[in-house]
């Protein structure tokens, strides 16, 4: 089996430098938005920076199958009941939803995302 990984790192005081609402407006889907509601600053913050590093590990997993145009919205990670994260796909990328697998961990001020696609 063969596959291609991507990871991201971030210390999540540069999400706060820019602005935690400035930078979900640009990355979030209206589905990740609406996780924010009702969550404490620090939610707000790892929720956010969390889907930045996820996004960003999915870029690099999946590489030059991504057009151009491609966004950060094009991507929906949504926490399954069990809060495991799981990978959403709009456009002709939907045939990759099963291929992508994420894990995404916080630790102080630090965010990280390891991404595995499927080749």
């Amino acid at each position: 089996m063969l596959f291609n990984v991507g990871t991201d790192l971030l210390d999540m005081r540069r999400v706060e430098k820019i602005g935690v609402e400035r930078l979900a407006k640009k990355i979030l889907t209206l589905n990740e938005a609406f996780l924010l509601e009702g969550k404490s600053k620090r939610r707000k913050l790892e929720l956010v920076a969390g889907r930045f590093v996820a996004k960003e590990a999915i870029f690099k997993a999946m590489g030059s199958i991504f057009k151009e145009g491609f966004s950060f919205q094009d991507i929906e990670v949504l926490p399954d009941s069990f809060g495991k994260p799981e990978v959403f796909f709009s456009k002709d990328y939907k045939k990759y939803r099963e291929k992508v697998k994420l894990s995404i961990s916080h630790c102080k001020d630090i965010v990280i995302a390891f991404a595995i696609f499927l080749v």
